[in-house]
């Protein structure tokens, strides 16, 4: 590992409390066969009375984002949810 950080390396480190970031996906029924394959540890719960499924949770709210980006460019709904927030 080098002493030079990258903008996004930079980003990530920078947060300083403790928390846990969810990504949530709520799929369409015709993308649960997709997002199965993509996330087959995907974990189903129901958020706010619908079925969804918590496919990772990361440290970092920019690391999270940027995952649940990836998410979205294939077509999914998705939602970074801040579980240390009460």
């Amino acid at each position: 590992m080098d002493d030079n950080l990258d903008e996004k390396e930079r980003e990530y480190a920078g947060e300083k409390e403790a928390s846990v970031y969810g990504i949530i996906v709520h799929p369409q029924p015709e993308q649960e066969e997709m997002l199965h394959s993509l996330a087959p540890l995907a974990k189903e719960e129901y958020v706010l009375g619908d079925r969804a499924f918590l496919v990772g949770t990361f440290y970092t709210r920019p690391y999270a984002k940027t995952v649940s980006a990836d998410y979205r460019q294939q077509g999914f709904f998705t939602v970074v949810h801040d579980y240390s927030v009460s």
